[in-house]
């Protein structure tokens, strides 16, 4: 599930570099191109680029006819200032590189990025911090089409904490993310999607070495062609994240958390019956992990219709315990398990069947290889 996305490669770029403060600026283009051309921005020195003088408080509205070659932000800073509280809405028109609310070394909190129409070669992020926390961010998407990536809230070397994706039309090229952190934690981020369509996968929160969560992802309709994840990391502990699928469909597979190294614990995957069932083509996991432990996570299915098997918890080498399944109503073409480890113990895991169909079998706890 990793990603390519916009490095930090451009660390140095902003020593030497200042800036003058400025009021707070309300650009519309094409319309303001002869007072607001389009220039070299000051952070990664990307020619053709569209930006307010200013760093924060800044509003830029992009329509049809725009064409912008290079990057485009609501604030950006080239002397490592705080960005915040700037909004972009993009109506029409093309950027042939990457989209920011806000874009700074230091932090960046509280921009937003609106998209309704048009087309953006690389990622759109709400807030970008090369190297401080990316907070309170927001990124919508209600129309157009995202070539690249689609972010709430990332960060090179700080923290991404409380961003927000809200997705209700258009269509993103490779993945959404509430929040993604290349080197600390990611916690509290939040992904709606009710429309729309998903080139490869949908996550809460990520982040490759450090702790994932309290992020959360609703699913109510919409295409994800791959995975649908509250929480995922490589090696470091996914925990308390929620997936809550309500409509749309998942083409491969659904984790409440999931990493390939760290301990998986207290994530939860719900499929509610409120706006009708989900589908997911793969298999279901409230949490998963390669190697560590895997304990206490769950999946409560009240209505849905799943191609595989249905797992509260699994891991192929660490221990598996108090983890369950409940179900209702849907129907499950695999197997229904609580607990499953292929090397290691399984404890105190459930599954619990009011009604349905498990066209499978269905066990409480396995420790044996897969199939």
């Amino acid at each position: 599930m990793k990603q390519a996305r916009h490095l930090a490669s451009q660390v140095i770029l902003w020593l030497g570099v200042l800036s003058t403060s400025v009021v707070a600026e309300d650009i519309v283009y094409p319309d303001d191109q002869a007072t607001h051309p389009l220039a070299t921005d000051p952070l990664d020195g990307t020619p053709d680029s569209l930006f307010p003088d200013g760093s924060s408080d800044n509003n830029v509205t992009v329509n049809a006819g725009s064409v912008i070659p290079g990057q485009l932000f609501g604030g950006v800073s080239g002397n490592a200032s705080t960005v915040q509280n700037n909004n972009v809405t993009m109506n029409g028109g093309s950027v042939g590189s990457f989209a920011q609310g806000g874009y700074s070394m230091a932090i960046v909190s509280g921009n937003s990025f609106t998209f309704n129409g048009g087309t953006v070669a690389s990622s759109i992020f709400g807030g970008y911090s090369i190297a401080n926390t990316a907070r309170d961010n927001t990124a919508i998407l209600a129309g157009g089409n995202a070539q690249a990536s689609f972010y709430g809230g990332y960060s090179g070397f700080g923290a991404v904490e409380g961003n927000t994706v809200e997705m209700s039309s258009g269509t993103v090229g490779a993945s959404v993310f509430g929040g993604w952190s290349d080197s600390a934690a990611s916690t509290g981020n939040e992904v709606t999607i009710s429309g729309g369509s998903i080139g490869e996968d949908a996550l809460g929160g990520y982040s490759p070495t450090e702790a994932v969560s309290e992020n959360e992802i609703t699913l109510a309709g919409g295409l994800i062609t791959s995975d649908l994840a509250g929480g995922s990391s490589d090696s470091g502990d996914v925990s308390d994240n929620v997936v809550t699928v309500s409509g749309g469909t998942v083409g491969n597979n659904v984790y409440g958390g999931y990493t390939d190294s760290g301990a998986v614990s207290g994530n939860q995957v719900t499929f509610t019956s409120a706006t009708g069932s989900g589908t997911v083509t793969g298999d279901v996991f409230g949490g998963s992990s390669t190697s560590g432990s895997v304990s206490g996570n769950n999946v409560a299915i009240q209505e849905g219709n799943f191609g595989m098997d249905v797992i509260g918890g699994l891991s192929d080498t660490g221990a598996v315990s108090g983890n369950s399944v409940t179900m209702e109503t849907g129907t499950i073409n695999g197997q229904a398990v609580g607990g499953y480890s292929v090397d290691s113990a399984t404890k105190a895991n459930s599954v619990t069947i009011n009604g349905g169909d498990v066209l499978d079998s269905v066990s409480g706890g396995l420790a044996i290889p897969i199939r």
